[in-house]
């Protein structure tokens, strides 16, 4: 694989009159309980090239960890191949600034988040708030690009889905839950000088919030 992770992800929205229960029901059923919590800034850019979509994203955390990630594959797929590397914080405008020079599509989103993790499995849940919006997402990360073994995976992801209740969302609901995202959430960066102004702003409160 040439060094590339495969990231298996499922996601599944939790409706407002669920949310109060599912901590509690990740507890009962999987037997996991919270690993850690962040608060996190992302500026997503959202492309494609030789008609293979890719998203990329520049994100700092409440703990100051900031890193640049590169996810390729369809937007709504749950076998996309992902590339992270670890920057410094006070590299997070400039390389907003380059990659936004691409004329790539760009918004920027805040989501608190608790996370579960299952060492014997080797999975990840994490449980995201968005203002009023809270998703689910599970997923893995493997080093195997067999169709075979992803599809195994997928499986076992979605099993784990539906012992707790909950069943992953197609495309159309995934664009109709990013649609709301957009609308209610988070905002498009369009580059201006006054964007440029607000987002440094955020970012300066954010990182002196912690």
């Amino acid at each position: 694989m040439n060094g590339l992770k495969k990231e298996i992800e499922l996601r599944s929205e939790i409706l407002p009159h669920e949310r109060e229960g599912i901590d509690s029901k990740i507890f009962a059923k999987l037997s996991l309980s919270p690993s850690s919590f962040d608060d996190r800034i992302s500026v997503i850019f959202l492309g494609s090239i030789k008609d293979k979509n890719f998203d990329v994203r520049i994100r700092i955390n409440s703990k100051k960890y900031t890193e640049l990630v590169l996810k390729c594959g369809d937007f709504h797929a749950h076998d996309r191949t992902e590339i992270t590397e670890q920057i410094k914080p006070e590299q997070f405008m400039g390389f907003v600034r380059l990659f936004y020079t691409f004329g790539f599509a760009c918004k920027v989103m805040r989501r608190t988040t608790k996370r579960f993790l299952s060492p014997e499995e080797e999975y990840e849940i994490a449980l995201v708030d968005a203002g009023s919006i809270s998703y689910l997402e599970i997923e893995k990360i493997i080093e195997s690009e067999a169709v075979d073994t992803i599809q195994k995976e997928r499986e076992k992801l979605q099993n784990i889905l539906a012992n707790i209740g909950l069943t992953p969302i197609d495309k159309k609901q995934f664009d109709g839950l990013c649609d709301r995202l957009t609308k209610k959430s988070d905002w498009v960066f369009s580059g201006s000088p006054e964007d440029y102004l607000r987002l440094e702003s955020e970012i300066s409160s954010f990182r002196s919030k912690y």
